[in-house]
């Protein structure tokens, strides 16, 4: 997989391990060449890349050295510092392509192990379900595709939407506390306005092997400006809604946990959750499905992620994929 990242853990990953143990607190310089086992000129040089990453640093001649503020660019080393050490996925960070889903397929029809995850900066030709295109603007939102090996059936494959679409919005409302909600089957929501978008798609590798990926866009820092016109009343961002910055790298490393938590959880407790956030259930909806438009009241969702319908006639439908217009 070509990148102009790094592609695994680089030498400035222990020092930010330090610093971010201690947070403004100093370190002394004694201490941190101690701990790293380098020259001086090593650590110098190493405090520079970080300064260069957009860390700001204070170096104090006798209390030592302490981290003031976090980049607010993505940086893997640094989600690699907050994660468990016993943590197995392959993370990967592109500064720009078309899409991430595109990317990361061609490394799972090779063969790609499970948690092979790549992050995009931007994408020219993100996409959304049924085709539709995602807007990428750089580094406002955060433009991820994660290859999975389920150990459950590829017709089962559907609930990795659901499980998604809960450990986004489980993440976010942790960082900002708001109040969302998701429209089946994967859209984070708030006050009708589209946050996130989730894509799965299932494929067999050369070795005919399944596997599924999963795709997560969700806008952080835009301003309504940052969207295209004809969607700035549709779409907004966590900074519209709650007036905060958050980072990717904190949004990334919280999701990246809570998701794996979910995906060892027992299913039904994810359609349960999900339930309690959907804000279709029990609702009039039309959902344009391949087969045509359908018409009626959302009743519930079923263990493969299926929403049942009750159309105007009485007649009960099973939809698992389709567009809801609200």
């Amino acid at each position: 997989m070509n990148s102009p990242f790094p592609s695994h853990a680089a030498k400035e990953a222990p020092l930010l391990r330090l610093l971010f143990q201690t947070p403004s607190d100093f370190l002394s310089r004694t201490y941190l060449l101690q701990k790293l086992s380098c020259p001086e000129s090593t650590l110098s040089a190493l405090l520079q890349t970080l300064t260069t990453w957009g860390y700001s640093i204070e170096t104090h001649p006798t209390h030592g050295i302490r981290l003031l503020q976090r980049s607010f660019s993505l940086h893997l080393d640094e989600v690699r510092t907050q994660l468990p050490l016993d943590f197995t996925w392959s993370l990967f960070h592109l500064n720009e392509t078309q899409s991430t889903m595109d990317f990361i397929k061609r490394e799972g029809l090779q063969g790609a192990p499970h948690g092979t995850l790549v992050i995009a900066n931007t994408q020219t030709a993100g996409r959304g379900r049924h085709g539709r295109i995602w807007s990428s603007r750089p580094e406002l939102g955060l433009y991820l595709s994660l290859l999975l090996r389920p150990d459950f059936p590829v017709d089962s494959y559907s609930r990795l939407t659901i499980i998604a679409a809960v450990s986004t919005l489980q993440t976010a409302e942790r960082l900002t506390h708001l109040d969302l909600q998701i429209k089946w089957p994967n859209d984070l929501m708030i006050e009708k306005r589209k946050l996130a978008g989730i894509l799965t798609e299932s494929h067999l590798d050369q070795f005919q092997n399944p596997f599924a990926i999963l795709g997560l866009g969700i806008n952080l820092t835009h301003q309504s400006t940052d969207f295209p016109e004809e969607l700035q009343t549709k779409a907004s961002s966590l900074l519209i809604e709650s007036n905060q910055i958050i980072r990717r790298a904190d949004f990334l490393v919280d999701w990246i946990q809570t998701f794996q938590k979910n995906l060892s959880r027992p299913f039904n407790e994810m359609i349960e959750l999900w339930k309690l956030k959907c804000l279709n259930l029990g609702q009039s909806i039309l959902v344009n499905t391949a087969q045509g438009p359908i018409q009626g009241t959302a009743l519930d969702l079923e263990s493969n992620g299926t929403l049942l319908l009750r159309d105007d006639h009485g007649k009960i439908h099973s939809i698992l994929s389709g567009i809801v217009d609200l």
